[in-house]
């Protein structure tokens, strides 16, 4: 063995030799220049005049923004021409580090705004991606992250991903108010071996305005009339869920007038003026509820129970029946006024 290793050394001899040499030259040649801590010192100071004190100043703004206005102390080391950065706490007593008072949710906020200001500094800075960014985070904390990113959002790309559906929601109501058009992708797990990195384009689970009409539900009906034998089970099933959702965005949006949306703080009870509730109408809801879930991913297809077998003729003649059932109520709720 130690034959064959000298054999196999001896190969690149020549090479080792060289780089050892350059190495040790490098050495000497690094001893040559002398000291470079006027350089360090130079850059300092430059640092401390250009980012430092703007760097608290964004800071602190955005703290004071997220809710939690803590006075910051920014100390720098510098090594070798380059400067590393450190927060700290400014208290009545003493200055402290913010992993020894700040919760687990408190630091991610700090490491939030740190991050935001690092980009508002950097000019040369594009789009930013951020994974799970509100982990531990309360409901009020993550509405003002939200709040931030979709202020992000008016200068700069801003890629998100996340499974809190909250902050999803969130994220879509400052970003409509701000008129910003988000764009939702799901990934998940699918296909016939459960396989992970499966995209759905432009869904989320909780776009309820993508349900106050058919559209998407025709799509996958469309798709299902040209696909392969293989492929239409599963179109089929995307469309029947699709239909399905739209019959819980007209509970919500129709029906009860958006007075009760979820993830919401609260209850808007000044929009109960545009409710409208017929039993009549609510039995055919659930009815078709029931009906669709029976034709959706999870739920074991039972024979002999009189089931019609799923087909985009079928996923077309209940499309067209939900389109005349909000019509109903529409026509109902203009001859009849609005009542409870």
């Amino acid at each position: 063995m130690e034959l064959e290793h000298r054999a196999s050394l001896s190969k690149y001899w020549e090479e080792i030799v060289a780089y050892i040499e350059k190495q040790k030259w490098a050495a000497k040649a690094e001893k040559a220049c002398g000291s470079t801590a006027h350089i360090t010192r130079k850059y300092n100071e430059l640092f401390e005049k250009r980012v430092t004190e703007r760097y608290k100043e964004i800071f602190e703004q955005l703290l004071k923004e997220m809710g939690r206005p803590l006075k910051v102390r920014i100390d720098t080391k510098g090594k070798k021409g380059s400067t590393i950065k450190q927060i700290a706490l400014e208290t009545e007593e003493k200055r402290i580090a913010p992993d020894k008072v700040l919760s687990e949710g408190e630091k991610r906020a700090v490491a939030m705004a740190d991050f935001l200001t690092e980009v508002t500094l950097n000019d040369a800075s594009g789009g930013i991606v951020l994974d799970d960014p509100v982990t531990s985070l309360d409901s009020d904390w993550k509405d003002m992250v939200a709040l931030k990113l979709a202020d992000e959002a008016q200068r700069r790309q801003v890629v998100v991903f996340t499974h809190d559906l909250q902050f999803v929601h969130l994220i879509n109501r400052h970003a409509e108010l701000k008129k910003i058009k988000p764009l939702s992708h799901q990934i998940y797990r699918g296909g016939l071996d459960d396989s992970p990195g499966h995209i759905e384009l432009d869904y989320s689970p909780i776009q309820e305005k993508s349900y106050l009409d058919t559209a998407r539900a025709e799509k996958y009906c469309k798709e299902a009339e040209r696909a392969s034998l293989s492929e239409r089970e599963d179109r089929l099933r995307s469309g029947f869920g699709a239909l399905r959702s739209c019959y819980e965005a007209f509970v919500v949006h129709d029906m009860f007038g958006n007075a009760v949306r979820r993830f919401a703080p609260n209850v808007s009870i000044g929009s109960l003026k545009d409710a409208y509730f017929d039993h009549l109408i609510v039995e055919e809801v659930i009815a078709k509820f029931e009906f669709l879930s029976r034709y959706i991913t999870g739920h074991l297809p039972v024979d002999g129970y009189g089931i019609p077998e799923p087909t985009p003729a079928l996923l077309a003649k209940e499309i067209q029946a939900f389109k005349e059932l909000k019509k109903r109520l529409s026509e109902t709720k203009a001859k009849k006024g609005k009542q409870l």
